[in-house]
């Protein structure tokens, strides 16, 4: 059984495109006729067309679950259908999906297991890509017709009288989780089809800007991922070597650095404080001594494909701005005896009463006489800590710590927290001096009823406020 290649020219050629699909005959023997010319056709339904054509041409309707695309379909003129075969094996897609056979006399190989039904050719169409005009076709290999003889073409080198010999066709692929959270578990694995197909000589390789040749042997990967890279798996399947690749997009874990502002409650950070010539003070909430623990983090390693890796786990650096006011400033200050300037006696004891004794800075500027300049006080005070309390909260709002931590992965531990030290040290310097430089240098003098400790009596004293 011989199957001559055919061809038409015409006298410019366009680009032209191929096809190599499954085309039923009735019987081997049967010749297929010279394909016709096919209409002009938009560009998404050339291949349609070519398909249409070659259907034309056979003796039955053409059957799509019989044809294979071995090679993607569309490319260059190729006549060669070797151009289909790598070493020993047929690929699609880049997978292996057929093997070439050899003969019962132990020759050398000579004819390929397509996955052909029997009685249909696995034919190579040319055709013109920017019409669609079929110019021709080459028979590559005809699987015979049960009980038939052996098969042939122009590009197998079969011939009658051979008995090939069935390898199955090892299917190999790579599964891998796309995205996935720094520190969660990402897994790779090897796919097959048959599902007891042996994978031999199996090798993994991470590559990323950090680590390479990093390797485990087995069917899958897994470990707590670090950074973005890509998953390499070498291995034999089906006497076949194969190379699969992935990517895997390690994302951040969308860290919030705690930033918040309050104004203490009474005397919540007074054991603290010193209140000398100061009127109001911003604070860390826990009365420490810097803004923030700039050390609050610690540090692990990944494991799997990201072992090496080193990033920040577990940050604890909150930053907590409280304000406080003066307590001579409160409602619940410190009282003095009522004593001293006798206008402010007979108005505290018309207020509160003839057996009145002890009042504080607060009763005798808002109960016992409404004095303009300390409620102008008060609220210059507290307008001044809150801008400290604001700035600081911008400042450190503009490069969150948190998130500039989570972004880190060195190839050591102690890299790792130097950067982290670093990046705490410069968030701390950039937040401390937003908070202190709200100062305007402006001053302002107000009076109001003050107890003089030294005369120890009241009388009208006099403040300079800081804005």
């Amino acid at each position: 059984m011989n199957y001559e290649p055919l061809r038409r020219q015409r006298s410019q050629l366009a680009p032209v495109g191929l096809l190599l699909a499954a085309l039923g005959a009735t019987a081997c023997g049967d010749s297929i006729a010279e394909l016709q010319q096919v209409p002009e056709a938009p560009e998404n339904s050339k291949l349609e067309a070519a398909r249409a054509a070659a259907a034309a041409g056979s003796s039955q309707p053409f059957d799509s679950a019989n044809a294979q695309v071995v090679s993607g379909g569309l490319g260059e003129p190729n006549s060669n259908p070797a151009a289909f075969v790598q070493g020993d094996s047929i690929v699609r897609d880049s997978v292996v999906v057929g093997h070439l056979r050899q003969s019962e006399e132990g020759g050398s190989p000579s004819l390929a297991d397509y996955g052909l039904a029997p009685g249909h050719c696995l034919v190579l169409i040319y055709y013109y890509r920017d019409t669609g005009e079929i110019i021709g076709y080459s028979v590559i290999y005809c699987e015979p017709p049960e009980g038939g003889g052996g098969g042939g073409g122009s590009g197998s080198g079969g011939g009658e009288g051979t008995d090939p010999t069935d390898t199955t066709a090892v299917t190999i692929g790579l599964e891998c989780a796309s995205t996935v959270r720094r520190g969660e578990t990402a897994t790779c694995s090897i796919t097959k089809n048959p599902g007891d197909a042996t994978v031999t000589n199996v090798s993994w390789r991470f590559s990323n800007s950090d680590v390479t040749n990093t390797k485990q042997n087995g069917e899958s990967w897994a470990g707590r991922a670090a950074s973005s890279g890509t998953v390499t798996v070498t291995g034999s399947a089906g006497g076949n070597s194969f190379t699969l690749t992935k990517s895997v997009t390690v994302q951040d874990r969308g860290w919030r650095w705690p930033v918040t502002t309050r104004w203490a409650s009474g005397s919540e950070v007074d054991g603290c404080m010193s209140w000398s010539g100061k009127s109001g003070v911003v604070k860390q909430a826990n009365c420490g001594t810097e803004w923030f623990d700039e050390d609050g983090f610690s540090i692990v390693q990944g494991s799997g494909p990201w072992a090496g890796l080193y990033y920040v786990s577990n940050p604890d650096a909150s930053l907590d701005l409280i304000a406080a006011l003066h307590p001579r400033y409160r409602a619940n200050g410190p009282s003095h005896p009522l004593v001293g300037h006798r206008t402010l006696v007979a108005l505290c004891r018309s207020r509160y009463g003839p057996s009145v004794t002890r009042v504080n800075t607060y009763q005798a500027n808002t109960q016992c006489q409404a004095v303009a300049d300390f409620t102008r006080a008060i609220s210059t005070i507290r307008a001044h800590e809150e801008r400290h309390m604001n700035a600081g909260v911008s400042a450190a709002r503009a490069e969150a710590l948190y998130a500039t931590w989570d972004a880190i992965v060195k190839t050591t531990r102690a890299d790792a927290a130097r950067e982290a030290r670093q990046l705490g040290v410069s968030a701390h310097t950039r937040v401390n001096n937003a908070i202190h430089g709200t100062h305007t240098g402006r001053r302002e003098i107000v009076r109001f009823w003050a107890f003089d400790s030294g005369l120890q009596q009241w009388g009208q004293g006099t403040v300079t406020l800081r804005h």
